[in-house]
């Protein structure tokens, strides 16, 4: 991978890094019929599934969409249903957390960081398919951000 890539990479998680910070420190207006508890049921299972792509990643978790040339293709655990479970926890975690505090920003941080994530699964795939040549297949059969769960027997 070249030094450009990585460095776009990076600017790819400086813009993430702001929609996070924009969502934790938009205006609080307090839910006048938001279900509280779903909101936050939401944020802790983002929370653990973020455990389960950290640990099915160990070492190899970067926020850097660019792969290491030392990683490798993970197919298992969590990753054999999800492609992308960390950005899945974190997009549950978000509208967990807007459904908690309320706030239209709250709900407009999520919803950016929907786009902003599929944008980013595009960018980090297309390296992806050029460093891994299962990946296409793989894409083709695992779902991006929810699971098909029609396809469990891969």
């Amino acid at each position: 991978m070249n030094r450009r890539a990585r460095t776009i990479g990076w600017l790819w998680v400086v813009v993430q890094g702001g929609l996070l910070l924009g969502l934790a420190i938009a205006p609080v207006v307090p839910p006048a019929h938001a279900p509280i508890v779903w909101g936050w049921l939401a944020v802790a299972f983002g929370a653990v599934l973020a455990l389960f792509a950290w640990r099915a990643l160990g070492d190899a978790l970067t926020p850097n969409p660019v792969p290491h040339k030392r990683s490798s293709l993970h197919m298992q655990g969590i990753y054999r249903y999800l492609r992308h479970p960390m950005y899945a926890a974190v997009l549950c975690a978000a509208f967990g957390y807007a459904c908690v505090r309320g706030g239209w920003w709250h709900w407009g941080f999520a919803a950016a960081l929907v786009v902003f994530f599929v944008a980013k699964i595009r960018f980090e795939e297309a390296w992806l398919c050029v460093r891994y040549p299962d990946y296409a297949d793989y894409r083709a059969h695992t779902g991006m951000l929810w699971p098909r769960l029609r396809n469990r027997d891969r």
